[in-house]
């Protein structure tokens, strides 16, 4: 299977504020970001197609991002059941090559302190 991802993914985590129409409260952790889109395990399901804006730091020192973007997938969490049963695939609105250097630093740190 050939890989179709264009940009670089970075295995970073963090937590994230998601906005919907159809989300009163919505909480998400990131698992992997590129300048074009990320994915997060949340609380809650949300269709595929569905407009969203994330909001989140990549460091705690960092500045705040918001994006808007676009769910591209939703499927069970496999790897987990509880608080963050579901895994979603976001589509960036516009491309994003400003987070690009701060995920790698992050990435980088968090692979030398874990």
């Amino acid at each position: 299977m050939s890989e179709r991802r264009a940009q670089n993914r970075y295995s970073v985590w963090f937590p994230m504020k998601l906005e919907a129409p159809s989300l009163d409260d919505g909480v998400a952790v990131s698992r992997n970001v590129s300048s074009t889109g990320l994915l997060m395990v949340a609380a809650k399901k949300l269709e595929v197609g569905a407009a969203i804006t994330v909001t989140f730091r990549v460091t705690k020192g960092a500045p705040q991002q918001t994006v808007q973007a676009r769910i591209v997938r939703c499927e069970r969490n496999s790897e987990a059941s509880g608080l963050f049963p579901f895994r979603i695939a976001v589509e960036f609105v516009e491309p994003r090559a400003d987070l690009e250097p701060l995920l790698s630093d992050v990435q980088a740190a968090q692979k030398k302190s874990g």
